[in-house]
């Protein structure tokens, strides 16, 4: 006779992903080889904050404060079943950051990509969140195309086994 638990997941084991932290060095050859990515400005915000991925995809230009140089965590942009949708950060509150001038000037240089962007598209531009990092329409990222090309330049720099995560914690 089998008796269940009432709760399923205590009969399956699941891995355990430890973080890894990336040296200064890895952290240096990664930054230099994003910058041929198009992705190197979010890259740059996420070694530099520790935000996590869906606090970066759904960050608005309304929670930077370029005047202040500061960066409002108030949500996130997370997928389920193929659908993205907002909500609140993992903590469930909120957060501010007061991140190096790297990471402001990361940000401003995204403003400007975004507004070149925004003119090469004309009317098929759609950014209705005012997102920081979009595709090249204006739509929301795809968390597995950011994590493709995350892959593809940590490959280059020889660290193929890190996470997109582990920039938070490096």
């Amino acid at each position: 006779m089998v008796i269940f638990h009432r709760t399923p997941r205590r009969l399956v084991s699941y891995p355990k992903f430890k973080s890894r932290r990336l040296s200064p060095n890895e952290i240096a050859s990664f930054l230099k080889e994003a910058d041929k990515d198009s992705y190197s400005n979010l890259f740059t915000v996420a070694v530099f904050t520790g935000m996590r991925q869906g606090e970066l995809l759904g960050l608005p230009w309304s929670n930077v404060d370029f005047k202040n140089g500061v960066i409002y965590v108030k949500q996130q942009l997370q997928c389920t079943d193929g659908e993205y949708f907002f909500c609140t950060p993992k903590s469930g509150k909120g957060r501010t950051i007061t991140p190096a001038p790297i990471v402001m000037e990361a940000l401003q240089q995204e403003w400007r990509n975004q507004r070149f962007a925004s003119a090469e598209a004309g009317d098929a531009w759609d950014n209705p969140y005012d997102l920081v990092f979009t595709d090249a329409l204006g739509k929301h990222l795809v968390r597995r195309t950011v994590v493709k090309h995350f892959k593809a330049v940590a490959q280059r720099v020889g660290v193929p086994e890190a996470r997109f995560h582990d920039l938070r914690h490096s």
